[in-house]
């Protein structure tokens, strides 16, 4: 029981499909029915694994240099071009796209801070935040602890008081450090 060829499920455009229809007659008997497509297609990109497999192979390469010529592109491209064109077109029919118009927290926020004429007062004010609060409140409360735990009783609280000499050369380094 001979079986009848396949509807291609992709069909490529109107030029392509005139060419790959021109081959598939030049092919012969050899090859079934529902396979042709497949072969016109891979002699088409001039594929030789498939031209050394098939036994008698049809000298194409007329009408694949017309069609290059007509398509000024490579036989391989064309194929691969019109191959893309329909992943491309599958993807556009199945892919919902975000609302361009409706913008991101992150675009609004971008919008302002990069904005001509607010970006340096912005900048300013942030930098000016920075500071303050490092020398008010947290650079305060990390040099207290350094000047009065550390090198005030903070000795004492780590026990090295009994340590001889330790207690000296931080009095004398801070004596020095005073005096210049």
């Amino acid at each position: 029981q001979a079986k009848q060829a396949v509807a291609p499920v992709h069909e490529f455009s109107q030029e392509v499909e005139a060419v790959l229809d021109e081959i598939e007659t030049m092919l012969d008997g050899d090859i079934p029915e529902e396979q042709k497509r497949f072969y016109a297609v891979k002699l088409f990109e001039r594929d030789d694994k498939i031209a050394e497999q098939m036994k008698h192979a049809p000298d194409v390469s007329a009408v694949i240099e017309k069609a290059e010529k007509d398509m000024d592109d490579d036989s391989e491209s064309i194929i691969t071009n019109e191959r893309y064109n329909y992943i491309t077109s599958i993807i556009g029919e199945s892919l919902k796209k975000a609302n361009k118009e409706k913008l991101t927290t992150s675009d609004k926020i971008d919008r302002v801070v990069t904005n001509r004429w607010l970006a340096l007062p912005i900048f300013a004010v942030v930098m000016w935040l920075v500071y303050y609060v490092s020398v008010s409140t947290v650079g305060t409360w990390a040099t207290d602890w350094a000047n009065d735990g550390v090198f005030g009783e903070g000795w004492k609280l780590f026990g090295l008081v009994d340590v001889p000499g330790i207690p000296v050369i931080v009095e004398n380094g801070l004596s020095v450090v005073n005096c210049a």
